[in-house]
C-alpha cells in the first residue's frame, strides 16, 4: 500500500514566514536595523526595476546594504514587500548565480501601489 502524502499549505506558509523573520531578526542582531536599511534600499530599487528575482535585488544592494549573515534575511524584505502589495509573483526563471544550478526562483514584479 502506498502511503497518502498530506499536505497542510497554511502552516507551510507559517513555517516560510517564521524563518524570514529568523533571518531578518539574526541580520538586525548582526547589523543594527538591517532590515530597515534593505527595505528602505528595496524600495529605491523598485522606482527603475518593474520584473526582478531577489538576486537582482542583492547583487543591486552590493556596497549599498551591508551583507546580511543569511541571504535568506531577503526574503523577508520580499515577503514584506508582497504583503504590502507592492509586489507580486508573476512566475518563475532561472537563478543566474552558478552556485544555484539555474534552480527556479519567484520572479517580482511591482505593482501601480510601488
Amino acid at each position: 500500500m502506498t502511503k497518502q502524502l498530506t499536505f497542510d499549505l497554511d502552516a507551510g506558509r507559517r513555517l516560510r514566514d517564521e524563518g524570514a523573520q529568523r533571518a531578518s531578526d539574526h541580520a538586525d542582531k548582526v547589523t543594527e536595523n538591517w532590515s530597515e536599511k534593505a527595505w528602505a534600499f528595496f524600495t529605491r530599487f523598485l522606482r527603475t526595476n518593474d520584473d526582478f528575482l531577489m538576486e537582482d535585488v542583492r547583487s543591486a544592494a552590493e556596497g549599498i546594504v551591508p551583507d546580511p549573515p543569511d541571504k535568506r534575511a531577503w526574503g523577508g524584505i520580499a515577503l514584506r514587500a508582497a504583503k504590502s502589495g507592492l509586489i507580486y509573483r508573476s512566475g518563475y526563471r532561472p537563478m543566474k548565480s552558478k552556485n544555484c544550478h539555474a534552480n527556479p526562483k519567484s520572479v517580482w514584479r511591482k505593482t501601480n501601489a510601488a
